[in-house]
């Protein structure tokens, strides 16, 4: 049985002309020189806004924003036991239930 050859979407059988590539290389150095541009001014007003924002005040006040509150620190006030076999004999003694957290994988989820 003859083998069939695969349909031809795209062929490059034409030769590239000189003007073709010359256009092209002009549309690449184009848009590398625009893209220079733009992230040149993008580092200029990001290192002066930076500039104006640094101060002790705006400091203290983004140490005050990502710190937990108390009320997000809660958790670390239960008493978490270290085995099952703890918490289970801490949960009978005091006539409590017993939460058991299990999971497989990394616990940020960095799987």
């Amino acid at each position: 049985m003859p083998r069939k050859e695969p349909d031809v979407i795209c062929s490059f059988a034409q030769p590239i002309t000189s003007r073709a590539r010359a256009i092209t290389l002009a549309g690449l150095v184009l848009t590398a020189g625009l893209a220079q541009v733009a992230s040149a001014q993008v580092a200029q007003r990001a290192s002066s806004a930076a500039r104006s924002e640094a101060s002790a005040a705006s400091l203290d006040a983004w140490r005050d924003h990502i710190r937990p509150c108390e009320a997000e620190r809660a958790w670390e006030r239960i008493g978490w036991h270290a085995s099952f076999a703890d918490g289970l004999r801490a949960a009978n003694t005091e006539r409590r239930p017993l939460l058991l957290w299990m999971m497989n994988g990394h616990p940020l989820g960095c799987t």
